[in-house]
């Protein structure tokens, strides 16, 4: 039951960013803040170097992992999307 929760928070909290994502930074859909920062750090972008910065010196290497984890979810609703137009 508690880990039900834990995962449930979970997503609660990583819709909750992709919104202010969208909201306040005119980003993707399904995109997390941390990974538009870091995908703007990799695309030359003052500001996303910046943002990328401070994430990366409060943890480590923390917006390159936040774009493998949109990239991997991404995957994840393709492959559900997959199974589920095969068992048509």
């Amino acid at each position: 039951m508690l880990k039900r929760l834990g995962a449930y928070l979970m997503r609660c909290l990583i819709a909750l960013d992709q919104a202010a994502n969208v909201i306040f930074f005119c980003g993707r859909v399904d995109e997390t803040m941390s990974a538009h920062m870091g995908r703007a750090m990799l695309e030359g972008r003052a500001w996303g170097k910046a943002f990328s910065w401070v994430l990366n010196t409060i943890q480590p290497k923390h917006v390159q992992g936040a774009i493998l984890h949109d990239e991997q979810r991404a995957q994840t609703i393709v492959d559900i999307e997959k199974q589920n137009v095969n068992k048509r």
